[in-house]
């Protein structure tokens, strides 16, 4: 049995969500692993949504000091557009949306020294698997639901539409690490197990409500 004051070493920096825009790509949530798109995504080290397991955690006893295990996730996101011309103006509209989310392996770590690993694992896949509710919220998204660019040039239309869609990005950015935070207060970083048995239930139902499985 670990004691609280090694226990409480557990516990995870807030769960940061990488958002970023790359190339154009299909709609929605994006699952096909062998798509181009995905294939790049996985030698860079994100990898699709997955059941934590010891071999995903690097060890790296200089990284996050402040923690025994950290885990990070990403959330990538990619869009077609088309830019029509009414009289001077442009308008830029997206026509195509996609989404990639997972675990970002290359800075998932852990500490040489930390060995009571099963205690902490659920704490932390319960950080992954938030992410994954708000890149499921985020892939819902049909091309319609955003705001549309103008400008006096097809860039400048595309530019307008680009910080329209970065806003969208940052509210959900805002709402997933507002939630990551609260449950690392509610949890105490795991070190509270009935609240983190609470949690594991909420995130559960929270889960099937956008339709994602347990991995």
């Amino acid at each position: 049995h670990m004691t609280a004051a090694c226990f409480a070493r557990i516990r995870s920096a807030i769960f940061m969500a990488v958002f970023g825009c790359s190339a154009f790509a299909p709609a929605g949530l994006s699952t096909d692993y062998g798509t181009p798109e995905w294939q790049q995504e996985i030698s860079q080290g994100y990898i699709p949504f997955k059941r934590l397991t010891l071999e995903d955690f690097k060890i790296d006893d200089k990284a996050h000091p402040e923690v025994a295990m950290y885990t990070l996730g990403f959330i990538h996101y990619s869009y077609r557009t088309q830019v029509v011309q009414h009289g001077r103006w442009f308008t830029a509209s997206v026509t195509e949306w996609q989404v990639r989310s997972g675990l970002d392996r290359s800075q998932t770590t852990r500490k040489s020294w930390f060995q009571d690993t099963a205690k902490a694992m659920s704490h932390e896949q319960g950080h992954l698997n938030l992410n994954e509710i708000y890149g499921r919220l985020l892939a819902r998204r049909g091309p319609k639901t955003f705001p549309v660019g103008q400008g006096e040039s097809p860039q400048a239309a595309l530019q307008t539409l680009a910080a329209k869609i970065a806003k969208i990005i940052d509210w959900y950015w805002e709402q997933n690490r507002s939630m990551q935070a609260q449950y690392d207060e509610d949890t105490d970083g795991g070190l509270d197990f009935l609240m983190q048995e609470k949690w594991d239930r909420a995130i559960s139902a929270r889960m099937k409500n956008v339709g994602l499985s347990e991995p």
